[in-house]
């Protein structure tokens, strides 16, 4: 019997354990029936802010690992508090596809490092960046690059899309600009330029980075980058924690599809543009949905904006928060039940004078896992026939076909409606 091997104490955090697995029961089952439930509806003019701070508290209690109940430590480690949080991000997900996180844990001097490494880097002339570009998107997808349309990988790419005005919107006369905005323009890429890595792991399946001893590359340039990289992997898999709670599975779930993860770091930077003879809308990244898992974006100046219910609406900048938003593959590894959301880098003509830089990690997971609809997102309901709205495919070929889609280099049959 229960008593006949426990003292007074462990009794009582016995029964303690077993108080919250109820509680953690009723939680589980209520995120699992939330597709069938009337939620409250976010409010779709703003992006949702969720703080983390409660995830990174002790829980309530320590469970042995010995006990006959471990299977359930998913939900019953939680406090009220982080319960919350999974359901926020669970109706962020499924609702809007974006939200903003604030108290997430990251070392605010890793940012700063990063962001004057990313602002030396690209005051280098433009004779000097270009060593930094790979001679092969397939080999090594990395590097400098300034002639990305992200549009294109999601055949996006229309004139009604750009809503530029090619005759006013005209570059500024200086080196940094590397005089090619009205080209760019005129070729229907993306006003900006952008440094970007991989994994720096032999078992992820992609290439070593690659750091060129340019003359004018800052010293301190691949340790900063580097640095921003693992402790956004740490960041990302706390998030990916999350979503697979949210997800009705184990916490552990996503952990053994990103042990040798594809992610990539993307340092951008936006070219300021000359005021135009008028106020127009001026689009500095195209309309675009990501590839991967989620995003992971930091920005320092306004510009992103998100396609909800056929108007755009743009993401407010709040200090010391990261903005979160699901790639493709999560939706698909959904059947549809999270949202992967259009978005762009747009602003007034009027205020695209500025520069603009960002830092995006794009969580890729491992490139041999195999992605296909999870078990709490298809419905029973439905004719067996369209319970899977997506075939199974590997998390590599869905990124590399989006990539070479995005560069212009993919075969027709890749660009097709199964990215």
């Amino acid at each position: 019997m229960l008593h006949s091997t426990l003292s007074p104490g462990n009794m009582k955090a016995t029964w303690n354990v077993l108080l919250l697995l109820t509680i953690a029961f009723v939680e589980r089952t209520t995120i699992a029936a939330a597709d069938s439930t009337p939620q409250e509806p976010i409010d779709l003019q703003q992006i949702p802010l969720i703080d983390l701070g409660p995830w990174f508290t002790e829980i309530p209690i320590q469970l042995q690992t010995n006990s006959n109940i471990q299977q359930e430590r998913s939900f019953l480690a939680l406090n009220k508090a982080q319960l919350e949080v999974v359901e926020k991000v669970y109706q962020a997900c499924r609702q809007v596809g974006f939200f903003l996180i604030q108290n997430h844990g990251f070392d605010q001097s890793v940012l700063n490092d990063t962001w004057k490494a990313s602002q030396e880097f690209f005051a280098m002339s433009t004779e000097e960046k270009i060593l930094h570009k790979t001679n092969n998107e397939v080999e090594y997808p990395y590097g400098y690059e300034q002639s990305e349309s992200l549009a294109k990988g999601k055949q996006l790419d229309r004139a009604s899309d750009q809503r530029i005005l090619l005759d006013d919107a005209v570059s500024s006369d200086s080196d940094n600009n590397n005089n090619h905005t009205d080209a760019l323009l005129m070729m229907g890429k993306d006003l900006k330029e952008t440094f970007s890595i991989g994994p720096n792991n032999p078992r992820s399946g992609m290439p070593p980075r690659r750091w060129v001893q340019s003359p004018n590359l800052p010293p301190t340039f691949p340790s900063a980058v580097g640095t921003y990289y693992r402790h956004m992997e740490r960041l990302s898999l706390v998030l990916l924690e999350i979503f697979a709670l949210a997800l009705n599975q184990d916490r552990s779930y996503f952990e053994d599809k990103m042990d040798h993860h594809q992610s990539a770091l993307r340092l951008a930077h936006y070219f300021p543009l000359q005021e135009p003879n008028g106020n127009w809308h001026v689009v500095r990244a195209g309309a675009h949905t990501d590839y991967g898992a989620l995003t992971i974006l930091a920005a320092q100046d306004h510009g992103l904006e998100v396609m909800l219910h056929d108007e755009w609406i743009p993401v407010s900048l709040l200090k010391d928060t990261f903005i979160i938003n699901l790639g493709d593959l999560m939706q698909r590894w959904t059947n549809d039940k999270w949202i992967s959301t259009m978005h762009r880098v747009a602003m007034p003509s009027t205020e695209a004078m500025e520069q603009r830089y960002s830092l995006a990690f794009f969580v890729n997971i491992n490139g041999d896992a195999v992605i296909e609809p999870l078990s709490s997102c298809i419905d029973s309901t439905e004719d067996i026939t369209t319970r899977h709205k997506y075939p199974p495919i590997t998390a590599g070929e869905h990124l590399m076909a989006k990539h070479l889609a995005s560069m212009g280099e993919a075969e027709n049959s890749l660009v097709g409606d199964e990215l």
